[in-house]
């Protein structure tokens, strides 16, 4: 046998058995990450406060921009606040909380996967000029707690309604979140 052939072959074998298992426990470290990488993204989304800057295609003015904050759940919520288990799934949940441009509102949210539901539960009730208000219908009808689904872009919140983009959010302060 020629030994070179050999050396190559076995180098061969020894490279493609390296490669396998690499990739075999990347594969474990994502799977066993992914909801570490939710409970970053929720971590991340409740250090920030976020301004509404776009809304179903359209750019806002700067001023009275609607908010938009993150709580991490509460002890009179048990489940909220950490990896919530839901079968193999596991979800963040909490609370929300912001700025129609009009009112104060407040809810909670739950982060699963690559889906954040956002729902509002409650809302001061003023009055003001019809297009604030248009808007503030607007931006109540995506806190209906349907799932979005979403990505985190930077400072930016985006999130989407199947396919479409309908609202992005600019990180704007950092939050002491409570």
């Amino acid at each position: 046998m020629n030994h070179s052939l050999g050396k190559t072959v076995t180098s061969a074998w020894g490279f493609a058995l390296a490669l396998s298992l690499a990739l075999a426990s990347c594969a474990t470290t994502g799977a066993a990450s992914a909801g570490t990488a939710r409970l970053d993204a929720a971590a991340y989304l409740a250090a920030r406060e976020w301004a509404l800057i776009q809304l179903d295609g359209c750019t806002l003015a700067a001023e009275d921009r609607p908010t938009l904050g993150f709580r991490p759940g509460t002890a009179g919520n048990p489940a909220a606040g950490s990896a919530a288990t839901d079968g193999a799934a596991k979800a963040a949940t909490g609370e929300i909380f912001g700025y129609t441009g009009l009112n104060r509102y407040f809810g909670e949210y739950r982060l699963e996967g690559n889906t954040l539901s956002l729902a509002m539960r409650g809302m001061t009730k003023m009055a003001g000029p019809p297009e604030v208000m248009e808007l503030e219908l607007k931006v109540a009808a995506y806190l209906d707690g349907r799932p979005l689904a979403f990505d985190l872009d930077g400072q930016t919140l985006n999130l989407y309604q199947g396919d479409r983009l309908v609202m992005i959010f600019a990180a704007v302060a950092a939050t002491g979140a409570k």
